[in-house]
Order: C-alpha cells, then sequence, then structure tokens
C-alpha cells in the first residue's frame, strides 16, 4: 500500500479520510476490509506516534473507529 511507502503524504488528511471510511455503513466486505487494512496498516507506520495522533481526532471518530476497525 502506499501508505507504508509514503505515510507523511497522508498525515494531515488521514482524520478525513478516516471519517469517510467509518461513515461508509453500507460497505460490501471487501472494501471494509480493504479499509481496515489501510487504517491499520497506517497504525503501524506510525509506530510511537499513533496514541499521540489518534488522540487528536474528534471523540465520536474514535469511538467509531474503535468500533468498526478496532483501533
Amino acid at each position: 500500500m502506499a501508505i507504508s511507502k509514503n505515510p507523511n503524504g497522508i498525515v494531515k488528511d488521514f482524520q478525513y479520510l478516516c471519517h469517510a471510511l467509518v461513515n461508509f455503513e453500507d460497505a460490501e466486505a471487501d472494501l471494509q476490509e480493504l479499509a481496515s487494512k489501510l487504517i491499520l496498516n497506517f497504525k503501524a507506520v506510525a509506530g510511537q506516534f499513533w496514541d499521540n495522533y489518534f488522540e487528536s481526532f474528534p471523540i465520536e471518530l474514535k469511538e467509531k473507529m474503535k468500533q468498526r476497525f478496532g483501533v
């Protein structure tokens, strides 16, 4: 995935991508799986910075991401 090659390219807009992904409720299973892999890949690439970065997300978005993607 491109995020693993250049995670800095999406850092400032990743929150908006996550918002779109959690609000796409009728996603087919393969799209849901792809979204989950993308988010978990970004989290892995962010490493030690993930917790602080994720903490900056709005509470509602964090809760939806925890429920939907297990982050």
